[in-house]
């Protein structure tokens, strides 16, 4: 009788195995567990497969073309798990889901094509404890889909999705029972930033309860805590000790490690002291390239700098150190010309300047926040008299290999109490009798210097250092006097017949040699100078044509560097231009005319250049009158008083060009251009 059963059943498997050969769909049964696989979709056999199969627990419906959730599936009684993987669902159908809501506690939906997590999707699916979602489209997840509803559910995973964010609310939503264990999956998505939006506390959260937060292989760049502390209303120490049972893992992500990391290092170092061995504090830094691969609490507090563009020169490169609250800029690029004007804002600053076409090291304002100067390497040969009383305030400074002959007799009186250290060898100092001085400063002060003994002679016991020379080096060449006045008198007689005939009718002769013989370079004075242009023209633009076509060539012949409109930097404000135009020029020419008077921005030229001249005597002003007949009317406050005072030049006269040339001086570039003229200065050197 056993025989004959066990061949029925036999039979009975067969005759199904034959169905299954012939259907489009598999459904097998396996104690509690159903499984179907379609070759092809085909609801009408699925929906046969679970109709037999109501009180199946576990159903796997995997790899059977499915476009959405089969609304057959609301004949299943007792469901516990359903897996829906290696379809092509789009959609989580609330309506779907809810005939099984009050058995199903896990959801599977791997490798389908699932997009957006919509509110309400998981409302009906009051007892469901783990959803599965790997490998979807994913890239949003609504506020409200995972809610108070999902009170159970305390395992979500949604990695290798492309999310772009994630909300903390994912993590507690759920009902933070006693002995609660949540943990939410969204490794390997596209994530760089988290938000509140549900306003958690982690003050909720009780020893008993745990998170896990897997963020593994996402684009975290930097991790803000001052914007965790705050959504998250972190307020006492006790809220962060109850985070000590839970864990974030953002390993693998390209940390920059920057000072906005820096106080999350801080916090990372702090907990980790606690939890030595948790490999979750095992992420590193991808840039700066210098601290690729780096643990994070490996890296020194001052290594966490951010590059600062605000006032930064483009010459220059600019940090900052949040650790040491400091400002680092550093200009190496001989481009720079003069120390820059503006830099970016600090409490405290250290400065690195390196240009071979610095010569004067001369004050600025940000100078008493700098602790540390270093201007090694450039060409200064002058230290300017405002300079000096940062020596007062700063730390250190480097004035090493320089042009420097001598410092500046004055800082003798500068307190150096707060200076530690003063850099001064590789310059060619003059050892003469004017130099003595330097010597006993030198030593006077020998201990805030440390390559004292570097600082070396360059003239008179050459190569020495200057505090180990003797006194008697420091002398000056002597001057033959007998020679000098044998000469003087011998030549006396000859002379004054002379230069009396010359004295009365000097500056005729010279305009006529200037004018017939092109005498111009040997008759007019010879004036050195370190500005980068000669003479800067005013003249309104109604006199354009007479300037470009007669005056500008005749000037160009005898090779003077013309300032003139056209120099104007375009988006720099006018008066900017003409500020720095005068600056920037030993001679100001006012082409004097009806329309000059006329103009405003002209009459405001003249002043500039009247007041420079009066400030600064070596300045010239000269005034061309270009018309005959000037309106009185016009001529009025300083011009008036300048023309009744002063010599000027009218084109109607004979040979006015050569009396200007002649007002004119010859001009001799010795030190290069002024800083003086902080925008023009890159236009000289084009």
């Amino acid at each position: 009788m056993i025989l004959h059963i066990t061949l029925l059943s036999y039979v009975i498997v067969l005759f199904n195995f034959s169905l299954c050969l012939c259907a489009s769909c598999s459904c097998q049964r396996l104690n509690q567990s159903l499984h179907i696989e379609c070759r092809q979709f085909d609801q009408q056999e699925i929906r046969h497969c679970l109709e037999n199969n109501t009180d199946a627990i576990e159903v796997y419906i995997i790899k059977s073309g499915l476009t959405s959730i089969p609304p057959s599936i609301s004949v299943l009684t007792s469901v516990q798990l359903l897996d829906l993987s290696y379809n092509y669902i789009q959609e989580i159908d609330k309506y779907t889901l809810s005939s099984i809501g009050g058995t199903l506690q896990v959801l599977i939906m791997s490798y389908n094509n699932v997009s957006v997590l919509r509110n309400g999707s998981l409302d009906k699916l009051v007892h469901l404890k783990e959803i599965v979602m790997d490998h979807n489209c994913l890239e949003e997840i609504e506020l409200d889909a995972i809610n108070s509803k999902s009170g159970s559910l305390c395992n979500m995973q949604f990695s290798y999705n492309q999310m772009k964010s994630i909300d903390l609310s994912l993590l507690f939503v759920p009902k933070l029972y006693e002995q609660a264990r949540v943990t939410v999956n969204v490794s390997n998505n596209l994530i760089s930033n988290g938000t509140n939006n549900k306003g958690f506390r982690i003050s909720n959260i009780s020893l008993n309860n745990r998170f896990f937060l897997d963020l593994k292989v996402n684009k975290i760049e930097t991790v803000d805590v001052e914007y965790f502390l705050q959504i998250t209303h972190i307020e006492t120490l006790t809220d962060l000790y109850n985070l000590g049972s839970s864990g974030i893992d953002i390993r693998f992500n390209p940390l920059i490690c920057d000072c906005r990391l820096f106080p999350f290092s801080f916090y990372v170092n702090f907990f980790r002291f606690m939890d030595k061995y948790n490999y979750l504090f095992e992420f590193t830094c991808n840039d700066p390239q210098s601290l690729r691969g780096r643990r994070v609490f490996d890296v020194p507090v001052n290594d966490f700098n951010c590059s600062v563009q605000n006032d930064c020169p483009p010459q220059c490169l600019c940090t900052r150190t949040v650790s040491l609250d400091l400002i680092t800029v550093v200009c190496d690029k001989d481009v720079l010309v003069s120390i820059p004007y503006v830099i970016p804002k600090g409490r405290r600053i250290q400065m690195f300047l390196h240009s071979r076409n610095v010569r004067e090291l001369s004050d600025r304002p940000y100078f008493k926040n700098v602790t540390d100067l270093d201007v090694s390497s450039c060409s200064i040969a002058s230290i300017n008299e405002n300079f000096l009383h940062n020596f007062e305030t700063m730390k250190t400074i480097t004035i090493t290999d320089n042009s420097l002959t001598t410092l500046p007799k004055s800082i003798q009186t500068v307190n150096l109490e707060n200076l530690t250290s003063l850099y001064l060898h590789g310059n060619p100092y003059v050892c003469d009798c004017h130099s003595l001085w330097l010597k006993s400063w030198l030593k006077k002060n020998g201990n805030k210097i440390p390559d004292l003994e570097q600082v070396l002679c360059d003239t008179g016991p050459k190569g020495k250092p200057i505090v180990d020379a003797s006194d008697a080096d420091f002398v000056c060449d002597g001057i033959n006097i007998s020679l000098i006045l044998a000469i003087s008198f011998g030549g006396a007689s000859a002379l004054v017949l002379f230069v009396f005939a010359i004295y009365i009718f000097r500056e005729s002769i010279q305009v006529f040699l200037i004018a017939n013989y092109s005498c111009c370079q040997c008759l007019r004075r010879k004036v050195a100078t370190n500005l980068p242009f000669d003479i800067f023209i005013s003249y309104s633009s109604h006199d354009e044509i007479y300037v470009q076509e007669v005056l500008i060539p005749n000037l160009k012949k005898h090779e003077f560097r013309l300032f003139t409109q056209d120099n104007f930097i375009p988006g720099v404000p006018i008066t900017e231009n003409i500020l720095r135009g005068i600056d920037s020029s030993f001679t100001t020419l006012i082409v004097l005319s009806n329309r000059f008077l006329e103009s405003d921005w002209c009459k405001f030229e003249f002043q500039q250049a009247y007041d420079k001249a009066l400030k600064e005597r070596e300045r010239h002003l000269i005034v061309l009158i270009l018309e005959e007949k000037l309106d009185k009317t016009l001529i009025q406050g300083t011009l008036k008083s300048y023309l009744k005072t002063n010599n000027f030049i009218k084109t109607s006269e004979n040979r006015y060009l050569s009396r200007l040339l002649l007002a004119l001086p010859r001009m001799q570039v010795n030190i290069g251009p002024s800083e003086t003229t902080p925008l023009l200065r890159e236009i000289f050197f084009q």
